[in-house]
């Protein structure tokens, strides 16, 4: 593949727990059918044994190495707030997106996160030129703003949320992003993320309001804000 093909292609990153085995294979059938110029799917996951066909399985657990991990992340949270320790596992998730510019080789240099309960059900793309295409969300939830502002302090612009349960990503301005945390305290990304959040609150982070929120004020000119029609189905 020339690399000029290259550029047009986009790899999938799909964090997914084995209790959701059954909405990840509509998920992946959704990727394959509708993004256009998909090239891989990463499955990253606690189940080794969930192996879909054509899809590259990650082990969750060795991607970070013994760095952080969920039991370390529910360990303080147990010392924190134990009432709320049973939400580790959803945000080590996020440290798996997050993390995925660095943990995941040979990744495209434009791809996109997303939750494994999304499936796109028309076609469509997330890149066009050099402008990242970020669909916003009604979801205003005010502890992810607050964590924002204690994180660079300074406020996030409440124009647009951005959790959208996915996110398309320039590989490197993820890298970007994480640098500008560490930057601060010269400590590890997840390791101040771990410091700023409130645990008291059950939705304190969000990784794609946070990371939305600072391409929107540090390159508000590779961003082209675009409205997705959605449907949400709960059990």
């Amino acid at each position: 593949m020339n690399n000029r093909n290259q550029q047009h292609k986009i790899d999938a990153v799909i964090p997914c727990h084995s209790k959701d085995r059954d909405t990840v294979e509509l998920c992946i059938k959704g990727c394959r059918k509708n993004i256009i110029g998909l090239r891989n799917i990463y499955l990253i996951t606690n189940d080794v044994n969930m192996r879909p066909p054509g899809v590259t399985t990650l082990d969750e657990n060795k991607l970070f190495g013994n760095e952080v991990t969920k039991d370390k992340i529910e360990t303080r949270w147990k010392n924190k707030c134990p009432e709320n320790a049973d939400r580790a596992g959803w945000l080590f998730q996020q440290f798996l997106k997050l993390g995925s510019c660095y943990t995941i080789n040979d990744l495209t240099e434009n791809y996109i996160i997303l939750d494994s309960d999304v499936t796109f059900l028309k076609k469509v793309h997330f890149f066009e030129g050099d402008k990242i295409l970020i669909s916003p969300s009604n979801e205003y939830h005010k502890p992810y703003f607050d964590f924002y502002e204690r994180l660079f302090d300074k406020p996030a612009d409440r124009e647009w949320p951005f959790v959208s349960h996915h996110i398309p990503v320039r590989k490197t301005l993820l890298k970007e992003f994480i640098k500008a945390i560490e930057k601060r305290t010269q400590k590890k990304w997840y390791d101040v993320i771990l410091d700023n959040i409130d645990y008291k609150k059950r939705g304190c982070f969000s990784e794609y309001e946070t990371f939305g929120h600072y391409l929107k004020k540090h390159h508000p000119e590779k961003l082209q804000i675009r409205k997705l029609s959605n449907i949400q189905s709960f059990k």
